[in-house]
C-alpha cells in the first residue's frame, strides 16, 4: 500500500552535467547523460517502476550529442532530423536474422535480403532499405505474427521464422502495388492533409519520428510522430531567436484556410520557419491586421 510521496527533489533528476547536454526520449533517466552526473539506479527502489529502458531516439541522441565537443544551432537542427537507428538498437540484430536465414527460393526475397545487406539503416525518403525493413514491421504488426513495440526499437527479441514470414509479406505488398521490391522510401511513406501528399522520411522511433498506417492505396501514411517542433537559442548578448515547425499548419481545424497544410511542404523538407519575437517583425510579416469586433 501507498503510504506516501517521495519528494520533487528525490525524484531522479540531472542537472548541468559534466558532458554538457541532457536528452529524454520516452527513456530511462539513468542514462540521460554520458560519465557522471546520471541518477544512480541503486537509491532508488525498484518499486517506483522508474523505466530502465532505452528507445533508439534516446540512443542515437546519446550517440550524437557525445561524439561532440560543442554544437552549432545548425548542427543541433540536423540532429533534431537524424533517421537512422543506432547500431545498439535491435534492428541490426533483426537484419542479421534475415540476412543469415534460410531464406524460400524467391527472387522478390532474395532481392529484399540484397537490399537489407546494403541497407545504411537511414530511413531517408531516398532510402530503399527503409521501404523493405519497415514494411516487415508492420506486415509483422498488420498480420498479428508477434507482439512487440515498434515504438522502441531497443533490443526485443523475434523468432527469424516471423521476421522471415513478414518479410515474404512484405514483398508481396510490394510486387502487388509497385510491381518491384526496390521502391524509395519517400515513395511509399506519405505525409497526407487534404489535398496535400508528400513524401516524408523518418520513421517507428527514428529522432525524426513517423508512426504509419497502412492505407487503401497500398502506401503508409504518417499518423503519428514529430509534430509541433521549435529550437531556441540566445545569443551573447541574451537575445532570443527561434524556428519553428508544424507537421501541418497553424490553422489545423479549418480546410478552407490556406494555413491548414501550408507548413508541410518545409516539414518534408526538415526545414523551419522563423518565429517573430518581436514588433517590427511580426508587423513586416503581418498577412492581416485588426482588432476583435471590429475585422
Amino acid at each position: 500500500m501507498w503510504r506516501g510521496f517521495l519528494p520533487f527533489a528525490k525524484l531522479p533528476q540531472v542537472i548541468n552535467p559534466p558532458s554538457g547536454f541532457i536528452q529524454n526520449a520516452n527513456s530511462s533517466p539513468f542514462q540521460t547523460t554520458v560519465g557522471p552526473g546520471n541518477p544512480d539506479p541503486a537509491d532508488f527502489s525498484p518499486t517506483f517502476g522508474i523505466e530502465t529502458h532505452m528507445t533508439n531516439r534516446a540512443l542515437r541522441l546519446r550517440e550524437m550529442f557525445a561524439a561532440a565537443d560543442a554544437i552549432t544551432f545548425d548542427e543541433f537542427h540536423n540532429d533534431k532530423y537524424d533517421m537512422f537507428y543506432s547500431a545498439q538498437s535491435a534492428v541490426p540484430v533483426w537484419i542479421a536474422q534475415l540476412t543469415q536465414a534460410d531464406l524460400p527460393d524467391d527472387a522478390g526475397v532474395r532481392q529484399a535480403v540484397e537490399i537489407l545487406r546494403d541497407w545504411d539503416m537511414q530511413t531517408d525518403p531516398e532510402s530503399l532499405g527503409a521501404t523493405v525493413f519497415l514494411m516487415t514491421l508492420i506486415q509483422i504488426n498488420e498480420n498479428d505474427l508477434a507482439s512487440f513495440s515498434v515504438s522502441r526499437l531497443v533490443y526485443q527479441e523475434l523468432d527469424t521464422a516471423v521476421l522471415v514470414e513478414g518479410l515474404q509479406l512484405a514483398v508481396a505488398h510490394l510486387l502487388e502495388y509497385y510491381d518491384r521490391v526496390d521502391v524509395p522510401w519517400g515513395e511509399m511513406n506519405r505525409l497526407r492533409r487534404g489535398q496535400v501528399d508528400l513524401p516524408v522520411g523518418g520513421g517507428p522511433d527514428i529522432v525524426h519520428a513517423v508512426y504509419d498506417q497502412l492505407t487503401e492505396d497500398g502506401r503508409v501514411r504518417g499518423t503519428a510522430g514529430d509534430g509541433l517542433a521549435i529550437l531556441v537559442q540566445w545569443d551573447a548578448d541574451g537575445r532570443v531567436s527561434a524556428r519553428a515547425i508544424h507537421q501541418y499548419g497553424s490553422a489545423t481545424l479549418r480546410m478552407d484556410s490556406s494555413h491548414y497544410a501550408d507548413q508541410a511542404p518545409l516539414f518534408v523538407a526538415r526545414k523551419m520557419r522563423p518565429v517573430w519575437l518581436d514588433e517590427a517583425y511580426i508587423r513586416a510579416h503581418l498577412e492581416q491586421a485588426y482588432q476583435p469586433g471590429e475585422e
